[in-house]
């Protein structure tokens, strides 16, 4: 039901009508008030059945007006408690995606204390492989994907949603991306897990991840309608089936310094307003939701940079061992 998310909208305006409308979502939703209409209303209706002498024409207009302001108030209490409800699924979102920051953030305390102190003692452990294998932004990303689409399933009752996330590496060969994290339904492992995307080829069929790292615009990716997904993707066979179905699309690429996109994450969903029944809505959700989280994935990749930079420094003595935190997970089957 779009009018719900529209009142919403019109309500946290600063206008004259949103204020309207928080003052009579207000009265409505009161349980006070809606049991006052009710015996009101009822006691009403019931005195003009039974005090009414002949169907006069007068006698049927104000049954018909006491029953059509009635069902006014009762319309006015149904359309404030979907507000509420949306308010409170809203807020509860909300406090999920800082739950899962909570967890987030303590791994990677608890990482960073292990480290802090294995330094210290000077320890001689195996390098930097077991970090990258147990404990490196990477596994992280696997958790970030997880807990969006966990988020997602729950907060929207969502059918189908898919989470990836794409990163830039560089060979002699020159640029390419890859897929270094993933949450698709059912915990499946995607076919294309593999694959390497170059960069900067002369070639016109690109997909769209492709494009956006070929790009480097500093902005957001939203696709609102299957059609306008399938007129930006590019499709073949191995996306036909799941590109047909998609109804939105969201792409947030990460930028260091340089002003150069390091990674990409991408959500996209097999139904109508899940996100938002327009652009705006869907740009609110990212700043609220999403974006926090690209935030952690973008420190914690600078954090593997900073490792890699002081490994390269202390050859002969390796200050990195493989270090168990709780929540890790996924196929890290890629080196920097």
């Amino acid at each position: 039901m779009k009018f719900i998310p529209w009142l919403r909208r019109q309500a946290q305006k600063d206008t004259i009508f949103g204020h309207m409308l928080k003052i009579v979502f207000s009265i409505f939703s009161n349980p006070f008030t809606q049991a006052i209409i009710s015996v009101t209303f009822t006691v009403s209706i019931g005195l003009l059945i039974s005090l009414h002498v002949s169907q006069s024409e007068s006698y049927i207009l104000s049954i018909i007006i006491t029953s059509v302001i009635y069902l006014l108030f009762q319309f006015l209490i149904i359309l404030a408690l979907s507000y509420n409800k949306l308010k409170l699924k809203d807020i509860k979102w909300y406090s999920t995606t800082i739950s899962s920051h909570n967890v987030l953030n303590s791994n990677h305390a608890k990482f960073l204390s292990i480290l802090s102190e294995r330094m210290l003692k000077n320890q001689s452990l195996l390098g930097l492989d077991a970090i990258k294998d147990n404990v490196g932004y990477k596994d992280r990303a696997f958790n970030i994907c997880s807990y969006i689409y966990d988020s997602i399933m729950s907060m929207r009752s969502c059918s189908v949603c898919n989470v990836t996330i794409f990163q830039q590496f560089q060979d002699a060969n020159g640029y390419f991306i890859k897929k270094i994290a993933y949450r698709y339904p059912f915990e499946q492992i995607p076919a294309n897990i593999l694959e390497e995307y170059r960069l900067f080829e002369e070639n016109e069929n690109k997909y769209y991840h492709v494009k956006i790292f070929e790009s480097g615009n500093n902005g957001i990716y939203i696709l609102n309608g299957n059609d306008e997904i399938t007129s930006n993707f590019y499709i073949d066979n191995s996306n036909i089936d799941r590109v047909n179905v998609m109804c939105q699309y969201i792409g947030i690429p990460i930028f260091d310094i340089e002003g150069r996109i390091i990674l990409l994450l991408q959500i996209d969903v097999n139904e109508d307003g899940v996100f938002g029944c327009n652009k705006q809505e869907i740009a609110e959700l990212i700043n609220n939701i999403f974006l926090s989280y690209v935030h952690l994935l973008y420190s914690m990749y600078e954090q593997e940079r900073i490792l890699e930079t002081m490994n390269n420094l202390l050859p002969d003595a390796n200050i990195y061992g493989t270090i168990d935190i709780e929540g890790g997970g996924g196929d890290n089957d890629e080196k920097k």
